[in-house]
């Protein structure tokens, strides 16, 4: 990811460090940053992109607001961070000309200008730092300040605790809070719903001459890990529900050739279409996933289109028709097994023919050819948030253990049959070594929010080309669930 952070002050603050040393982590982690300061003088991975913001006239602002939006096209920027109290318009202006969100990180003492709040320029999601200085006397300021002015804008805030962090705001909690980065409370704290970070980023940041020794030492960067896997959180979710784009996860379950073989439930999709659907991924430059190659995708990169193509059950015509397809146009799938039946046994009685699934000499093929991942789907296909609880967490664990027997391998994600499922059966899902639990038509916009309740978009028998493209766009959901 391209993420541009904004410094207006030249001096070496805490709030400076603390950028750096997210700057250097993030680098580590495969992004690309640069920083926008007056200053350079913290060692740093990131590339430095030199502007005196802290040049403040109405002319150097506007100047400011050109040269900013020229780096944020020139370098393709995808998120901007401003580190900064000053010129706070001309950043979010400077983002909402070149169509590019904004997370701000204003120091917890700082109050929110007027002009700030009338044009919501605290940016798309802000990061709340709290600044623990030897220099600041604990209750001298009302350090809930900016949450409290940022709540009723409608933006979620998650404090930065550089000595540490309670964690989410509630009613039970306000002690805990009180004690911490909340330390004036004479106006009483209401929960508003916050995500906090927690985590310990340094133990002895002091806003002095002192702050470049300890970075140099390493005193500072060593406890990041929380607050970098949190803020690529906070990144990656702004940046897809600004964009209004996702990685499109497609369920099918069989592939027929001919009207006789259609079932009573349409779960079905005609081969011939099957692969203009296939064809139509490739010409238009589409990648397909497994779920093992999920957390490494740039969705990030609009030209690098991606789609994840998942099969429910293990019908034995995934062997017999989807397979060659997939060698033929080198696509992969990843397939769902029920592990405990060897036909659609839990559709038999509602009246439904009966179908044979794949075998394991069948699947260990597929397996072997690298296309095909193969995730779990219970033991009997049953429904997971209507049986009780020892049923529910028998079929997920025993699933789980009955097909990494089989096949040799780990597997490593779970499909809810019939895509029901409750916090219960989510938990078990986690609880049993799974990495991704996979549901239909329910969980968030944004995949990576909850991977135990990734949203899948469904293909229908009569599911046109036109339609297929549209599934298959990434604003698809989006669309879908505003219109």
């Amino acid at each position: 990811m391209r993420i541009l952070m904004i410094r207006a002050l030249p001096e070496v603050t805490a709030a400076a460090v603390h950028a750096v040393s997210i700057a250097n982590e993030l680098v580590a982690r495969g992004h690309e940053v640069f920083i926008v300061s007056g200053s350079s003088a913290l060692p740093t991975r990131a590339t430095y992109l030199s502007l005196q913001l802290d040049q403040r006239s109405f002319w150097r602002r506007l100047a400011h607001l050109a040269n900013l939006v020229r780096l944020l096209c020139k370098h393709r920027i995808q998120v901007v961070h401003v580190y900064s109290r000053a010129v706070g318009w001309v950043n979010w202006l400077a983002a909402r000309v070149a169509g590019v969100p904004m997370i701000r990180t204003p120091d917890v003492v700082e109050p929110i200008p007027a002009s700030a709040r009338v044009i919501a320029a605290i940016g798309d999601r802000p990061a709340l730092i709290t600044i623990e200085s030897d220099w600041l006397p604990s209750r001298s300021v009302n350090r809930a300040r900016t949450n409290v002015e940022t709540a009723p804008l409608g933006r979620e805030t998650f404090p930065i605790e550089l000595s540490g962090a309670a964690g989410l705001v509630t009613t039970n909690d306000q002690a805990e809070t009180r004690s911490s980065y909340f330390d004036d409370t004479s106006f009483g704290i209401r929960p508003f719903g916050q995500v906090l970070l927690t985590a310990e980023p340094a133990n002895a940041v002091h806003v002095d001459g002192r702050l470049a020794a300890l970075f140099e030492k390493g005193q500072v960067a060593d406890r990041l890990n929380p607050v970098a896997s949190r803020l690529e959180y906070a990144y990656r979710s702004t940046y897809v529900k600004s964009y209004r784009r996702e990685i499109p996860i497609l369920c099918y379950h069989r592939l027929v050739e001919s009207e006789a073989e259609c079932g009573k439930f349409a779960t079905h999709v005609r081969v011939e279409r099957f692969e203009q659907q296939l064809r139509y991924l490739r010409d238009h430059g589409y990648r397909t996933l497994h779920f093992s190659e999920y957390n490494s995708v740039r969705v990030f990169e609009k030209e690098q289109r991606a789609v994840i193509l998942t099969f429910d059950d293990g019908y034995e015509d995934n062997y017999r028709l989807l397979f060659p397809l997939l060698r033929k146009y080198n696509a992969k799938a990843v397939i769902y097994l029920v592990s405990g039946c060897e036909a659609n046994d839990w559709d038999v009685p509602k009246g439904e023919k009966s179908l044979r699934l794949m075998n394991q000499f069948q699947r260990r093929e597929m397996l072997a050819s690298g296309l095909v991942e193969f995730g779990a789907h219970s033991v009997t296909h049953s429904d997971l948030s209507a049986v009780s609880r020892e049923q529910a967490a028998r079929e997920i664990h025993q699933s789980k253990v009955e097909l990494e027997a089989s096949l040799g391998v780990v597997v490593n994600t779970f499909a809810y049959p019939y895509g029901r499922l409750n916090a219960y059966v989510k938990e078990r899902v986690r609880h049993a070594g799974f990495q991704f639990g996979i549901a239909t038509d329910s969980g968030p916009l944004a995949l990576h929010e909850d991977p135990f309740q990734m949203r899948r978009i469904v293909i229908f028998p009569g599911t046109t080309m036109r339609s297929f493209g549209r599934k298959v766009s990434g604003d698809y959901t989006f669309y879908r669930t505003t219109a």
